[in-house]
C-alpha cells in the first residue's frame, strides 16, 4: 500500500541529523510498516534509546526501520509456506 504525503507533519525531531526528521515524520504520519533506508542515524533508531526518548516511537509500534537487505528477508519470512 502506498500513501501520498503533501508535507510532513512535525511529529519528532532529530537533533542527531535534522535532514532525517521528514522521512521518519512521514512514516508516523501514515503509520508506515517499514521505513527502508541505508542511513545510520534512522537504522540506529530502532536499536535502543534515543535522544528524544525512548517511547517516540511507540506511536507507531510496527515501524521498523532496516537496510534494504533486512527489509526483503522481513518481507520473504511474511510470505505463506508453499
Amino acid at each position: 500500500m502506498a500513501a501520498l504525503v503533501d508535507s510532513a507533519p512535525e511529529i519528532v525531531r532529530l537533533p542527531r541529523d535534522p535532514k532525517d526528521e521528514p522521512y521518519l515524520n512521514v512514516a508516523l504520519a501514515v503509520r508506515a510498516e517499514y521505513l527502508v533506508t541505508r542511513d545510520k542515524d534512522l537504522l540506529d533508531l530502532m536499536s535502543g534509546p534515543t535522544e528524544f526518548g525512548p517511547g517516540a516511537l511507540a506511536q507507531v509500534p510496527r515501524l521498523r526501520i532496516l537496510d534494504p537487505v533486512a527489509f526483503l528477508h522481513a518481507l520473504a519470512a511474511e510470505l505463506p509456506e508453499q
